[in-house]
């Protein structure tokens, strides 16, 4: 493997459970190389809000709390943004990057701060764009 990029990937939920109904408000991906840490591509999405998404988050105060304060809450009722989208917009982007530098899947490496979790969500939300990067992460 030659040197690799990493995919950061941080996510925003209506909480910590999605095999109990939990969601993604918000993704963001930026790719860097590990080298000189260069950023050519960042992304950001929030989703739009649903009745699960306002369900889910009267069962968490601490969050509701924390997204109506930080404004993400009424960022989604605003939103039109689906999950969908999410994982096409990501890997059209990731397509473009390994066609135009040479950049195989293999070298990009799933990171972030809190990369197990948010490679638990993707898997469960947006499976493609966790099969279309390399298995390994990087904390």
């Amino acid at each position: 493997m030659s040197a690799p990029y990493l995919l950061w990937c941080d996510l925003e939920t209506t909480g910590l459970h999605v095999h109990e109904g939990d969601v993604i408000l918000e993704a963001a991906f930026k790719l860097t190389d590990l080298e000189t840490a260069n950023t050519p591509w960042k992304y950001s999405k929030v989703l739009a809000s649903s009745f699960t998404i306002e369900e889910q988050l009267k069962k968490n105060k601490f969050v509701l709390d924390m997204h109506t304060k930080n404004g993400l809450l009424e960022e989604c009722r605003k939103s039109k943004g689906t999950i969908e989208e999410i994982e096409a917009e990501v890997i059209t982007a990731l397509d473009w990057f390994e066609g135009t530098f040479d950049i195989k899947s293999t070298d990009i490496l799933l990171s972030g701060s809190t990369v197990h979790f948010d490679k638990g969500l993707l898997e469960w939300f947006d499976p493609d764009i966790v099969t279309s990067i390399n298995y390994r992460i990087h904390e």
